[in-house]
């Protein structure tokens, strides 16, 4: 294999999309430019056994064509966020999120948003609000999925939020008191406690009524004569996420 001298890397500004990149072929990276972004992809190494010293690492003979692979998901979520783009755009989002698209990319900005810094942002707020508007629900479910593969190979850990509490109850109560009980998600990062919350019916604000760092709980001092309504979210490092069920009780 010939080894490439590419005198300038640098095809493409930082604050504009990609539209030119360097061709691979069968002997690896060339000199030659395409006018087009490079899909993303990556690369299978696979090296060749030869015969080395102890005290040689193994070498790869090199990247080329066949071992490349194409980020499927990747590919169609920057195309249905790019058609998004080029379309409707802020039309399609709330208030909030459509003024912060607007503000990340002020002319008049004293620090430009690199664009991959821009496409990023564009694309978690495409995945959350547009997504399903357009048909588009597969690209959640397809991030689910691939979030529930890696969880098998791997260790929760609390940086992950934590998900939904399942089944929450009120097996007992009394004057005063009423005993909680709730099964633990069966998604995202260990929880470091469980916050509970109550409000009094109908639909008043909820409000703080305990922590607890097991499934279960008994709250005591609690107002006699009124309806209460509680919930349970589980809470770690990374924050709380959904609410769990609600159970209602007359003290």
């Amino acid at each position: 294999m010939s080894q490439v001298i590419i005198e300038n890397p640098i095809l493409n500004s930082p604050f504009a999309e990609p539209n030119r990149h360097f061709r691979f072929d069968d002997e690896g990276i060339t000199d030659q430019i395409e006018e087009a972004r490079r899909i993303s992809c990556y690369f299978i190494p696979v090296p060749k056994p030869r015969k080395k010293r102890q005290d040689q690492q193994q070498t790869f003979d090199s990247w080329t064509e066949d071992r490349i692979e194409e980020n499927v998901t990747v590919n169609a979520i920057r195309q249905c966020v790019k058609t998004w783009r080029e379309g409707r755009y802020t039309h399609d989002l709330t208030r909030p999120s459509a003024r912060l698209l607007e503000y990340w990319q002020r002319d008049d900005r004293a620090r430009p948003l690199f664009c991959c810094q821009i496409e990023a942002l564009e694309t978690i707020i495409y995945i959350t609000e547009v997504a399903k508007k357009n048909g588009h629900a597969r690209i959640e479910n397809d991030i689910r999925r691939f979030n529930e593969d890696a969880a098998d190979h791997r260790t929760r850990t609390s940086l992950e939020t934590r998900g939904q509490a399942r089944t929450l109850d009120a097996p007992r109560q009394g004057e005063g008191w009423v005993s909680l009980d709730w099964k633990e998600s069966v998604d995202g990062g260990k929880a470091a406690a469980y916050k509970i919350e109550r409000r009094q019916r109908p639909s008043r604000p909820w409000t703080d009524a305990g922590m607890a760092i097991e499934s279960e709980i008994v709250l005591s001092g609690q107002e006699c004569g009124k309806g209460w309504q509680y919930r349970v979210i589980a809470v770690n490092k990374a924050g709380g996420r959904v609410p769990s069920n609600t159970v209602m009780a007359v003290l």
